[in-house]
């Protein structure tokens, strides 16, 4: 089984590291800064290792090709939307400021 990632596997993870920086650049330092980048790069982790788990039952359409039930899949039905809304969400957060605003209205 070939478990490796996808090129829209990387356009999303190269948005999320772009925001990543853009966070930890130009966010204000706060212990709420903190937590939502800690929290972030954890979910992000998540994020990755469901996708991996995924293998090659992903896929970008809806079509059914296995049931995948071991790993992060026998705890969360959804771990990819799950840990990669989390990890985007938390990261939008750990903005706090215009930047955020401008992803808000982009997305």
């Amino acid at each position: 089984m070939n478990r490796g990632l996808r090129p829209v596997d990387a356009v999303m993870f190269a948005f999320y590291l772009l925001l990543l920086v853009l966070a930890a650049i130009g966010g204000i330092r706060t212990a709420v800064w903190l937590l939502a980048l800690g929290l972030s790069v954890v979910c992000a982790a998540l994020w990755v290792v469901a996708r991996l788990e995924l293998g090659q039952s992903f896929s970008v359409g809806a079509e059914a090709n296995e049931l995948v039930t071991t790993g992060l899949y026998r705890h969360v039905r959804n771990p990819i939307y799950v840990f990669g809304t989390a990890a985007f969400l938390l990261v939008l957060l750990s903005l706090q400021g215009w930047q955020a605003l401008v992803v808000w209205a982009v997305l």
